[in-house]
């Protein structure tokens, strides 16, 4: 997992507008918006590639680093 790439701070301040946009090609944009107050949150849709689509994909580790901030998984989908 790559930072600014496959994950991403889901704070869009506004001393930072478009910074998602700039940094992410459309396709890994899962959402843009603003929460309750008015806050700007995103969501990153990061695309995976098996490295080894000869073997199946039995089970995804997501494993928090136990800090602050974590990362945190809303969907998955397989093609």
């Amino acid at each position: 997992i790559i930072a600014k790439e496959d994950i991403f701070d889901w704070w869009t301040p506004q001393r930072s507008p478009g910074l998602m946009e700039k940094e992410l090609e459309p396709e890994n944009i899962g959402w843009i918006g603003n929460d309750y107050n008015g806050n700007g949150r995103g969501l990153v849709k990061p695309i995976w590639i098996n490295p080894n689509p000869e073997k199946g994909i039995a089970t995804i580790d997501f494993i928090s680093g136990l800090i602050k901030c974590a990362p945190f998984v809303v969907a998955i989908t397989i093609e």
